[in-house]
């Protein structure tokens, strides 16, 4: 329905080779936001911010979020390449197909998204 809720957490942009050990092409990025601009649903994505990740929603009419909209928040990951030491620690966005960034409440419903690429 046009409330389910999909949160997507892809590897993140430009770094993911870094950091995982799977990463996503340019073109697959590109989808994963081409999907939340055009999928039925409400989509949240969560991203390091990029200019281009930025571009791309602008061009998509996607909302950004990022520090300033939320005050301040923190999130915690394990990295599994120790060898990888990112230049500068990322800073997160979220991106939404809804312009309310306020979280789903709960009536309506979560699905994962294990995999939409084929």
């Amino acid at each position: 329905t046009k409330y389910t809720f999909f949160y997507l957490d892809p590897p993140y942009y430009e770094v993911g080779k870094g950091l995982y050990r799977c990463d996503l092409s340019e073109d697959d990025h590109y989808k994963v936001f081409e999907l939340a601009a055009t999928g039925r649903g409400m989509f949240m994505i969560s991203q390091y911010d990029h200019e281009k990740l930025r571009s791309w929603s602008e061009e998509l009419g996607l909302h950004v979020w990022d520090h300033d909209d939320f005050g301040r928040w923190a999130y915690g990951m394990t990295n599994q390449n120790q060898d990888f030491i990112p230049d500068s620690v990322g800073r997160e966005i979220i991106v939404t197909n809804y312009d309310d960034p306020v979280m789903v409440n709960k009536k309506r419903s979560v699905v994962k998204v294990s995999s939409f690429f084929k």
